[in-house]
């Protein structure tokens, strides 16, 4: 299994803005690691990971995928993501993923905050 990211820490959805259609799920420590999904067309999360593996969606999954949302129209463009260590099968379908470590601020905003990190570090 190729994992696109793995993390040992507890990740929980932070948040989700519609506009700009990204979701970012976040771990709080010692240091803070936040996960970016770009372009979100759907999702299915639980809310919250005791680890976190994130790879991309076999054939079969991607079909599975695109019957449990019949409505929906994808791109080819779209890169169907599994997010793996929740409580069962949870996706994302968006145009990509970038994660960032870095210390933990508190209140502070994040890394992806600023719009010059957003474009940064794409994985695809």
């Amino acid at each position: 299994m190729t994992w696109i990211f793995a993390s040992d820490r507890n990740f929980q959805p932070y948040d989700y803005t519609a506009t700009k259609s990204q979701l970012l799920l976040r771990s709080g420590g010692v240091t803070r690691i936040d996960v970016l999904f770009r372009l979100v067309r759907v999702q299915k999360l639980c809310g919250w990971y005791a680890g976190l593996r994130i790879r991309h969606a076999t054939e079969a999954e991607r079909q599975r995928i695109e019957a449990e949302t019949p409505k929906v129209v994808y791109d080819d463009e779209d890169v169907f993501f599994v997010v793996e260590e929740g409580t069962g099968f949870d996706y994302v379908v968006a145009g990509d993923v970038r994660w960032h470590e870095g210390p933990d601020p508190g209140v502070e905003a994040g890394h992806f905050a600023d719009p010059d990190n957003v474009g940064s570090a794409l994985r695809r």
